[in-house]
């Protein structure tokens, strides 16, 4: 009798050597990938993504507990923006999302640190098929190296899988629902730097779109007379809107600078970050664009 309690032990023991030892064979990075078709324009996917006040939209993560209390980091969009959060649920628990890398319509990279337990990595990539989107999400885990750990990163595909599959699916939801109501897309944007010439006056705020016309032909003769290219669309500053009177500036990218005139400004727009939305349509209409911005 005791020797086949000792013989069981044995192979107990091997067993276990041989899961310990097994254990090092696997990889030590678990990775979970899916991909989906996304009915909307790169553009309009990429932001979903790239404004992590979104995710509340389509990501099962963020929906599971509406009590998650989250707190955003550099306003929440864009490169080194991110946010922490904090949920009792114990699927959820606390931890902090951060997007370290942007590729406008191409890619964004974020890095989710999850407090005791580790670190993933996660990339989205973007891919334009005749005005729909190929999205493939893809998260890198590092299991470290206990041997469980390893054991269970390979079943991390069927357990975490289904989470991504339904993101996606939120995510195409968000996205065609955008496209359907013709929402503007907010995003941020680096201007680079740029030469340019003006026109700056006080104008009545009930005429700028007659005003603003005039201003852009005395631009557009002042660079004919100076013979020098014209190197982006016009464009129309707002320095300050008091009452019915806006202080306006609308001036027209140049191929290089220029001496200006008595009328004329010329100078050198310095690199900035500023947010923008593409608007289509009346004039009259435009403010809905500001507001949205603001």
């Amino acid at each position: 009798m005791m020797k086949r309690i000792l013989r069981i032990i044995m192979w107990l023991l091997f067993i276990f050597a041989l899961f310990i030892a097994g254990a090092y064979f696997l990889p030590r990075i678990a990775i979970i990938e899916r991909t989906a078709v996304i009915d909307a324009p790169p553009k309009v996917v990429f932001a979903q993504i790239n404004d992590l006040h979104s995710w509340d939209k389509w990501s099962k993560w963020n929906q599971i507990d509406p009590d998650m209390k989250i707190k955003y980091i550099n306003n929440g969009v864009g490169e080194n923006a991110g946010y922490t959060w904090e949920s009792d649920v114990k699927n959820v628990g606390s931890g902090q999302v951060l997007i370290t890398e942007t590729v406008p319509y191409d890619s964004i990279v974020t890095l989710l640190n999850f407090m005791e337990q580790g670190d993933a990595r996660a990339v989205f990539q973007f891919e334009d098929i005749d005005n729909t989107t190929r999205v493939t999400w893809r998260m890198e885990y590092d299991v470290g190296f206990n041997p469980v750990a390893r054991w269970m990163g390979l079943m991390m595909g069927r357990y975490v899988g289904p989470d991504f599959e339904e993101g996606l699916e939120n995510l195409n939801v968000v996205c065609k629902v955008q496209v359907q109501e013709n929402s503007y897309i907010e995003e941020l944007v680096e201007l680079e730097e740029f030469a340019y010439a003006s026109v700056r006056k006080e104008v009545p705020y009930l005429e700028v779109s007659l005003i603003m016309g005039e201003m852009l032909g005395t631009v557009s003769s002042f660079i004919e007379d100076v013979n020098v290219g014209i190197a982006g669309a016009p464009f129309a500053i707002y320095h300050e809107m008091e009452g019915e009177q806006i202080d306006l500036e609308c001036g027209i990218p140049i191929s290089e600078p220029v001496i200006g005139t008595e009328t004329i400004i010329t100078s050198v727009y310095p690199s900035i970050k500023c947010a923008a939305v593409d608007y289509y349509g009346d004039y009259r209409q435009l403010e809905d664009a500001h507001t949205t911005l603001q």
